[in-house]
């Protein structure tokens, strides 16, 4: 006999998605709660169908491995969709952005960012590389990243020119495009919103970033305004492509002392 479970479950093969917190710095921590914007992106993740691996104040080596661990994963999955999300402090420097590990404390100049930071190109070169689809959502401008006078936050200037991303094809990037946020950040809540929306609705993924962009440059008054850029990407959909798995059934064999098992619910 059959016990059919009670919530029918989803799947969507090929999402797979690395969310990276960092606040507990050495040096200068951010002033909001960016476990809190972390943790939201997990849940809308999840509802949208990803395999979402949440990971919280990584040092330099484990920001490394996580990000390794997450890329091998999508070069076995074919046609993959990757999304990688990053909140914590961004610096640029040797005409790159890198993301800063929350041992922060050993980067005292541009020079050691090379060493100690990782670099926003190599990971969109290990996505684009692995996936088919690539998407990178780094919500990271604040101010002054490590210790030295002269620290340049990863949206530092963005405003006026762009600094070259990688050479690859096949990805979408996009920040708060700010150079300073102090207290309230409403980048990633505005983010979460729009893709709860995008989970009932078939929202193109540009059409998307387009809505997060003009909703926080209002609701901001203008102090911040968010930038995205797509790579020779396809315009796709987040939301309202779910397929229906098989539901959780129990099989039990007969006899006195049955035995129960998972099995295909018919």
């Amino acid at each position: 006999m059959c016990l059919f479970g009670i919530q029918s479950l989803y799947a969507d093969n090929g999402k797979m998605a690395l969310v990276i917190s960092n606040s507990e710095y050495s040096y200068r921590k951010p002033t909001h709660n960016i476990a809190n914007d972390a943790q939201n992106m997990n849940d809308v993740l999840i509802q949208l169908g990803f395999d979402v691996t949440l990971k919280m104040n990584l040092d330099y080596r484990a920001m490394e491995s996580a990000i390794h661990e997450f890329t091998n994963r999508l070069k076995n999955m074919p046609q993959s969709t990757g999304l990688f999300y990053f909140a914590g402090h961004g610096a640029q420097g040797q005409i790159q952005h890198f993301l800063l590990p929350v041992n922060n404390s050993y980067i005292r100049s541009e020079g050691d960012l090379k060493y100690d930071a990782v670099s926003v190109n190599k990971i969109i070169e290990r996505m684009t590389t692995a996936s088919s689809k690539s998407i990178i959502i780094l919500d990271a401008c604040y101010d002054k990243p490590y210790n030295s006078w002269n620290a340049q936050s990863l949206c530092h200037g963005l405003i006026k020119k762009t600094l070259p991303f990688s050479n690859q094809s096949g990805f979408i990037i996009a920040y708060p495009h700010e150079e300073t946020i102090r207290g309230n950040n409403i980048y990633t809540e505005t983010l979460v919103q729009t893709l709860k929306q995008a989970i009932e609705k078939s929202i193109g993924i540009e059409r998307m970033f387009m809505r997060v962009d003009a909703a926080v440059e209002k609701n901001s008054y203008r102090r911040q305004v968010p930038w995205h850029q797509r790579i020779n990407l396809e315009d796709f959909s987040l939301g309202g492509i779910k397929t229906p798995r098989t539901s959780q059934c129990r099989c039990c064999t007969g006899g006195f002392y049955p035995t129960c098992y998972p099995c295909p619910c018919q």
